[in-house]
């Protein structure tokens, strides 16, 4: 379960912009199928059941947000994120993330194609960054 600080906010940037060229397939790699879904969509909702509350930013190359929605409508996936257009490289899209974040706190920043991150992961990890000022 989430220990939450209510002193502090907390913010999931999950950056979603790479092409999959090394994996292949017909499309990203964010959005090929896992278990019936496109794999981003597993990834943000480990980071919502961590903690329902908190805002999620996803940032996706501006080229990719129609197949995104088009996908999220399809699959009836309705879980709240905002989507950010990302950058050139991975520095600049983690930026355009961070400066939609609200206010101070925590953010975790994390790889949309990395679906297997446990509530028990991210609690470690905003903890941490609590203690240590991170």
């Amino acid at each position: 379960m989430a220990v939450k600080d209510p002193s502090l906010s907390r913010t999931a940037i999950i950056v979603a912009g790479g092409s999959g060229k090394r994996l292949g397939g017909p499309v990203p790699k964010q959005f090929q199928m896992i278990k019936g879904r496109p794999l981003l969509m597993w990834t943000i909702e480990a980071f919502h059941h961590f903690d329902r509350s908190m805002p999620i930013i996803v940032v996706l190359p501006e080229a990719h947000f129609d197949i995104w929605k088009a996908l999220c409508m399809g699959h009836r996936f309705l879980l709240e994120h905002q989507v950010v257009a990302g950058g050139e490289q991975r520095f600049h899209s983690v930026k355009a993330g961070l400066d939609k974040v609200k206010g101070d706190g925590l953010v975790a920043v994390h790889d949309g194609v990395r679906p297997l991150v446990s509530k028990e992961l991210i609690t470690r990890c905003f903890a941490a960054a609590h203690e240590h000022g991170a």
